[in-house]
């Protein structure tokens, strides 16, 4: 009888571990870059490389300028490591330092949740 219950258990125990793998991501933080680290005073492309978030989910970011008022919004879908590699187009007419904000939107309301993967990514603009 200890057996079953030992098998039974350690079955229910695999089984709920393997449930939850794919959000496992969530207790390391996120990697990644982001190029370029900084830019002239206009529109300009940056390329994302980023891995960690949640897997087979989507990333919000926001584009803050130097007064951390939000200048562009915007999502990625990510792939089964919670990564992917994209570009975005964005605009600052303010030179500062301004702050890329990566994030887990787990109720998609483009709003940084207190839980979840977050990364911040500071651009220098103009480059010095």
């Amino acid at each position: 009888m200890v057996n079953k219950y030992v098998m039974f258990h350690t079955v229910l125990v695999s089984l709920t571990f393997l449930t939850y793998l794919p959000f496992l991501s969530v207790l390391g933080a996120p990697e990644g870059t982001i190029s370029p680290s900084c830019a002239p005073v206009d529109e300009f492309e940056v390329k994302f490389n980023v891995n960690g978030f949640l897997p087979n989910y989507y990333t919000g970011w926001d584009f803050l300028g130097p007064d951390n008022v939000r200048i562009m919004h915007g999502y990625f879908a990510t792939n089964s490591t919670g990564g992917f590699a994209e570009d975005a187009e964005f605009e600052a007419i303010v030179p500062g330092e301004h702050t890329l904000i990566l994030y887990d939107d787990l109720d998609h309301d483009s709003l940084v949740p207190k839980d979840g993967n977050i990364k911040i990514i500071p651009i220098t603009i103009p480059c010095n």
